[in-house]
């Protein structure tokens, strides 16, 4: 079961959110995602691993919403 579901099925940010914002939280969930990955390759604990993993991904999705919007704010100030 959650084999079958993409990371932007499960992970999606909200329309509208300022893009320094965005950024803001990034790289707040970034450097837990770096102490949860280095703290649970120290220690053998997968699931901070895991944690770790699934926190990287919110990440990519955050930067890809905020590429989107950035491109197509960009395509509107053309119009």
């Amino acid at each position: 079961m959650w084999g079958s579901w993409s990371a932007y099925q499960l992970f999606i940010a909200n329309p509208g959110i300022d893009v320094m914002v965005a950024k803001e939280h990034a790289t707040k969930i970034m450097d837990c995602a770096r102490y949860l990955n280095h703290t649970g390759v120290m220690l053998g604990d997968h699931r901070k691993i895991a944690a770790s993993y699934h926190l990287n991904e919110m990440v990519r999705v955050l930067v890809s919403e905020m590429e989107l919007q950035s491109s197509t704010n960009a395509r509107c100030r053309q119009s």
